[in-house]
C-alpha cells in the first residue's frame, strides 16, 4: 500500500512537472537576443533599406533626436542612396556589437566588403543607443556611415572625406 501512494504521488508529481515544463519549451518562449545581435539583425534590415532604396523605412530606424536635430535627413538618406555607384549584388554578414550598463547601453553594427554592380566595395556602419535612461529621444540610430572604400584606399595621400556620406549627422 505504501509502494502504490509513492508511485502514485511520483507519477503526479511527474505529470505536473512536464504541464508545467509547457510554457518554457523553445517553441514557446521568447528567444533572448543579446545587445550584439540586436545590433547586427538592425545593419540587416538597414541593409535591407539599401538594397531596395527604402527611404521611409529606413528614417523610421533614428532616433527622435536625430531626427530633430537633422532635418535635413530625408536628402540625407537620398544622398547615401544616390553615392553608391549602383544596385548591390553583395556584401558580408553583419556584424554587431555593444557596450554600456543596461540603462545606457550603445550599439553598432557593420557590413563590410559591399559590392554594386559595377564593382566598387563600400562599407555601411551605424551607431545608436539601445537604452538610455538620461534620453529616451536618444534610443535609435545617431548616425549611418557609408565609405566607397575603392576610393577610399585609392586616394590615401588626399582628403578622404569626399569618400565618405553621413546620415544623421552635420557633416
Amino acid at each position: 500500500m505504501k509502494f502504490k501512494r509513492i508511485f502514485i504521488t511520483l507519477t503526479a508529481l511527474l505529470i505536473l512537472s512536464q504541464l508545467a515544463s509547457c510554457g518554457f519549451h523553445r517553441g514557446h518562449r521568447k528567444e533572448y537576443k543579446t545587445p550584439s545581435r540586436q545590433a547586427a539583425e538592425l545593419q540587416t534590415k538597414i541593409m535591407d533599406c539599401f538594397v531596395n532604396k527604402d527611404k521611409e523605412t529606413l528614417k523610421g530606424f533614428f532616433s527622435k533626436y536625430t531626427l530633430e536635430q537633422y532635418p535635413e535627413i530625408e536628402e540625407q538618406i537620398e544622398e547615401a542612396f544616390t553615392f553608391l555607384d549602383g544596385s548591390i549584388v553583395s556584401y558580408d554578414e553583419p556584424d554587431g556589437d555593444a557596450a554600456g550598463s543596461y540603462d545606457d547601453k550603445s550599439y553598432g553594427a557593420d557590413t563590410d566588403h559591399i559590392l554594386t554592380e559595377r564593382g566598387t566595395e563600400y562599407w555601411i556602419t551605424f551607431n545608436g543607443r539601445l537604452t538610455s535612461l538620461r534620453d529616451e529621444n536618444q534610443v535609435g540610430v545617431l548616425y549611418i556611415k557609408v565609405v566607397n572604400v575603392t576610393e577610399y584606399r585609392q586616394h590615401e595621400d588626399k582628403d578622404r572625406d569626399d569618400y565618405v556620406v553621413y546620415i544623421g549627422t552635420g557633416y
